[in-house]
Order: structure tokens, then C-alpha cells, then sequence
């Protein structure tokens, strides 16, 4: 393996989370995120429900979530919301509308998932973008107000396309890039992989074992087996590992699984495919060592999931595939 990871890899490892939500905020928000999900968890609360929409790329994302963390206003109002956060990208984003291809956005919807049209007053063309705690705790109260009254509001005419989004994301993109440069040569650890699951999940995971002890293991439980690839220095890694312990997806899915952790240079020499240079990853392979063909929904970066709700979707694919081959 090279010495140095491509400068890619940052983009993802570096740069998924620019900073964190603080956890008196982080408490109220629910999984899974989807639709379905905060819909359901929306109506059995009878509570409005508040979605905000943020990439790894953002830094008006990051402005926003450090507003929020330091200020004083939309802290005491997540508890009259069920409040998802969701960190997708693109066409595979299970939020944002057609056409409003900028973020953050936030979208709010009363208890029975009828969107509630609360806009930014300010902008016409980013009509789902809160740049602050003031603006965004601002549209809570509006929120709230609508669902005291029973309605949705008034809906706003669509804009199509916002003009120099896709301009702003590749700046920003190139930013990272540029930003990640010294990082990449110094590879500072961030947290320690080899004690970072929580008790759960360590039950489950082994570490470092060579491919060969790994597809023993395996053959021996006649079960799939799942490994994870992460380094010290990889913020990406880090925010996997922590969904999976604060997550219930993956963790309900360990026991069908030999899992492995293969971290460290020694350990992404043996695993990583030839030209995917990047971390976290996960693999997925039957009981006699077949890679399976499960894959991330980030076209270049295929083998690359960020949370729990990711992984433990793969994992689900990846036992139903297992299954199928192995009945043939």
C-alpha cells in the first residue's frame, strides 16, 4: 500500500462532519431518518416534524450547526419537534426537492406529514436555507404556530435550478482539497480504532486477522463476513464508528455477520481493493471468501458508508445476496 493515501480520500475522511452538533442537540434527534421513519415516530408524538438537510462539504452547514450549538434560541424548542437530521448527498438524498440543490435546508411537516410551508424570508431562490439559530428558530416558531392553527401555510412558487449552486459546491469541494493537503502528510490520529466500539459491538468484531484466519472463521459459521476499514487519522472512521455504537441497525444485524476491523496500514494492505484508496470501507463477502457486489450509493467511493443507517442497509443487502448465491 502507499505510503500516502490519495488526496480523494480526505474529501471523505476529513471532511464528512466539518463540525459536530453539540449532544443537548444531537438527544433529540431520531433514527431512522427517512420518510417513513419520522413520520411515524412524528404521529405517535403528535409533534410537528423538523428535517435538516446538510452534505459533508458544507461549510454554511458547519456555520449553521456551531450558531445552534453556542446559541440560546433553538435548544429549548427541539423538544416540541421530532427532529431528523440527514446527512445525504445528491440524487440520493431522501429530502430535499427537485430543483433546490443548495444546503443547509430544513423542511418542516405537521404530525400527520403534510408539509408545512415555512420559508426563508429573506431569499427567494434558497426558500429551505436557515443560515443561523436566529433565522432557523425563527421558522420553528412559524412551525408551530401553523400546527396551532391547523394549517399548512402557503406554498411558494418553485424556482427551478438554483443558479451557481453546483459552482458554489465545486468551490468549496476545491477548498477541501486544498485544505487537506497538509493533513494528508501529517496523518494526526484522531481516535484510537482499536478500542472505539462500544461494548456491543466489540462482542462481535475481531481485529486484524489475517484473510486467511478471517474466511476460516467464516466458513466455519457458514455465515457472510463483513470488514470494516478505518485509520487513526480518518474523521470519516471516526463518525462511522460512533453511529454504529449510538445505533441500533448495524448492532441488530451483528450476530448474522463474522465481523472484522482491519485498521492500520498492515491491516488496509490486506483489504483494500487496487486503486480504492480511501477509509471507512466496508467489505462484504460470502462464507467461501466471494466479494459481494454491495455497494454505497457514492458513485466513486463504492465501498464507503458514513453512518449507521448506511451501513446497516448494506449489511441487510448483503445477507439477502449471500442467501440467494448460496441457494443456487
Amino acid at each position: 500500500m502507499q505510503a500516502l493515501l490519495p488526496l480523494l480520500s480526505f474529501i471523505f475522511a476529513r471532511s464528512v462532519c466539518a463540525a459536530e452538533w453539540s449532544t443537548d442537540v444531537t438527544s433529540h434527534f431520531v433514527e431512522p431518518h427517512t420518510r417513513e421513519g419520522v413520520k411515524a415516530d412524528s404521529s405517535a408524538k403528535s409533534k410537528p416534524a423538523m428535517v435538516i438537510v446538510m452534505t459533508s462539504w458544507c461549510s454554511a452547514c458547519a456555520a449553521l450547526r456551531a450558531s445552534v450549538n453556542d446559541g440560546t434560541q433553538v435548544k429549548p424548542l427541539l423538544d416540541k419537534f421530532t427532529v431528523a437530521y440527514s446527512m445525504e448527498e445528491g440524487a440520493a438524498n431522501v429530502w430535499t426537492e427537485a430543483g433546490q440543490d443548495y444546503v443547509p435546508q430544513v423542511y418542516f411537516f405537521d404530525s400527520a406529514g403534510s408539509q408545512l410551508h415555512v420559508h426563508a424570508a429573506d431569499n427567494e431562490k434558497y426558500k429551505y436555507f436557515f443560515s443561523s439559530e436566529v433565522s432557523l428558530a425563527k421558522a420553528m416558531t412559524e412551525a408551530l404556530a401553523l400546527v396551532a392553527k391547523g394549517s399548512v401555510g402557503a406554498a411558494r412558487e418553485d424556482t427551478g435550478p438554483v443558479e451557481g449552486a453546483q459552482n458554489e459546491k465545486d468551490k468549496q469541494t476545491k477548498q477541501h482539497i486544498e485544505a487537506n493537503q497538509d493533513a494528508q502528510k501529517e496523518q494526526k490520529p484522531v481516535f484510537d480504532p482499536s478500542h472505539a466500539f462500544d461494548e456491543i459491538v466489540a462482542g462481535h468484531v475481531h481485529t486484524n486477522l489475517s484473510p486467511e484466519d478471517i474466511r476460516q472463521k467464516a466458513a466455519d459459521a457458514n455465515r457472510p463476513f463483513m470488514v470494516l476499514l478505518s485509520t487513526s487519522w480518518c474523521e470519516a472512521c471516526k463518525d462511522l464508528i460512533h453511529s454504529i455504537n449510538a445505533g441500533k441497525l448495524t448492532k441488530d444485524l451483528l450476530k448474522d455477520f463474522v465481523v472484522m476491523h482491519a485498521h492500520g496500514k498492515e491491516g488496509l494492505a490486506n483489504w483494500q481493493p487496487e486503486g480504492e484508496d480511501y477509509v471507512p470501507q466496508a467489505l462484504f463477502f460470502d462464507p467461501d471468501g466471494t466479494l459481494l457486489s454491495v455497494k454505497s450509493k457514492y458513485d466513486k467511493f463504492k465501498h464507503f458508508f458514513s453512518n449507521d443507517e448506511e451501513l446497516g442497509s448494506a449489511m441487510a443487502v448483503a445477507l439477502d445476496e449471500s442467501k440467494a448465491a448460496r441457494e443456487l
